[in-house]
């Protein structure tokens, strides 16, 4: 477990408590779970004990322990808006070593087939709460990701022995209804350091009547001067974009214009002045490289506009503009990445004059190889 107010973690022994080290204090996470909250997710109340971060090469995830009322346990596994509900799977049957599962290939566990759909290196950011196992910030974990017939399931190994393995199912992330949020809890000192340290950490605005507000916008690049009544954003009075006054902004490397985050997992982002692209450091933006050319707009969509699609409401929040030539011709299309509070991430994509919705599947389709796959060939999803 690790203690909330020094952020030791301890190993339980009986009666006895073992300090093993320290951890980080972890940021808050914008989604409804957090450490001491109680609530309901596929028809089981449960109390959130603890929760680990892991990091990889792509970013990072949250792995929530929850104990449901019946005294049963499981883990809800939290990754960019998309929630996974599994538990621990106790196998007899003997499973393949970690750099045998390439992705793309299929393995039977208990005679269901899975697809490999990732194989990686994480390692342990921190962690809080009670946890069933020991864990230690800086801890290298194998893991594979498997997929297959509605069903989830993870491989964690750890060094000689056979893997850790959880068994279940993505979940909508709406399905998760807490009975308060974290603003509601008593805070432990601990907790209300990490919620000071978090909010500080995402530049929030101030919310004081007659503060007076500096800042470019992020489309057109004019400086914006305005009175705060309480609001949470303001219309440029140049180019009619609606800016977000709760976004955390940085200065671009190269020509110094205002890049907005409109993701807290962000990991790169392009200047909307000179297009500069940048790597998202904790403190700053890195410059990485600067593009060719700046980034051309399509039409009247804009980084940071906001629409309903399909009853939710929708913000851009990057933006890809890319080519094909067929018989010396070229044809660009223009995706924007969208994000939602409540569904998480979606690509718009313009071709021709067409408008495409897309969002990511659980799973595989069936008879869908891309390494094997012909231009005739059908699959199913």
């Amino acid at each position: 477990m690790v203690c909330a107010s020094c952020q030791g973690s301890f190993i339980l022994d009986g009666e006895a408590a073992a300090l093993h080290g320290e951890m980080a204090v972890l940021a808050d996470t914008p989604g409804p779970l957090f450490v001491g909250g109680s609530g309901e997710v596929a028809g089981h109340e449960f109390r959130v004990l603890g929760r680990v971060r892991y990091g990889y090469e792509r970013g990072f995830w949250d792995e929530w322990y929850l104990e449901a009322s019946d005294g049963a346990s499981f883990w809800i596994g939290e990754d960019e808006r998309q929630f996974t509900l599994t538990r621990r799977l106790a196998l007899d049957e003997t499973l393949p070593a970690w750099d045998e599962l390439e992705p793309g290939a299929t393995l039977r566990v208990r005679g269901h087939p899975y697809h490999v759909d990732e194989r990686d290196l994480a390692r342990c950011e921190g962690g809080e709460g009670q946890l069933p196992f020991v864990i230690a910030a800086g801890e290298k974990v194998p893991f594979v990701d498997l997929s297959g017939e509605g069903r989830f399931l993870t491989l964690e190994y750890e060094g000689e022995g056979p893997p850790r393995v959880f068994e279940g199912r993505r979940i909508p992330y709406t399905a998760v209804r807490m009975d308060y949020d974290a603003s509601g809890a008593v805070a432990s000192p601990a907790l209300a350091a990490e919620r000071a340290a978090s909010e500080g950490s995402r530049r929030r605005v101030v919310k004081t009547s007659g503060r007076e507000l500096a800042i470019n916008c992020e489309s057109c690049g004019a400086p914006q001067t305005s009175k705060l009544e309480g609001q949470d954003d303001l219309v440029c009075e140049f180019c009619g974009l609606t800016i977000d006054l709760s976004l955390e902004r940085r200065p671009c490397g190269d020509c110094g214009a205002t890049v907005a985050l409109h993701s807290i997992d962000a990991a790169s982002a392009s200047c909307p002045q000179c297009g500069a692209l940048h790597e998202v450091l904790p403190e700053k933006l890195q410059l990485l490289s600067q593009l060719n050319e700046k980034p051309k707009r399509a039409g009247p969509f804009r980084i940071g506009m906001v629409a309903r699609l399909r009853g939710e409401i929708w913000r851009i929040v990057g933006y890809l503009r890319t080519f094909m030539r067929d018989e010396g011709i070229k044809y660009h299309t223009h995706a924007y990445l969208l994000f939602c509070d409540r569904q998480g991430y979606a690509w718009l994509e313009i071709d021709a004059g067409h408008a495409s919705f897309f969002r990511e599947i659980d799973e595989r389709p069936k008879g869908l190889n891309p390494k094997t796959m012909r231009r005739t060939q059908t699959f199913q999803f």
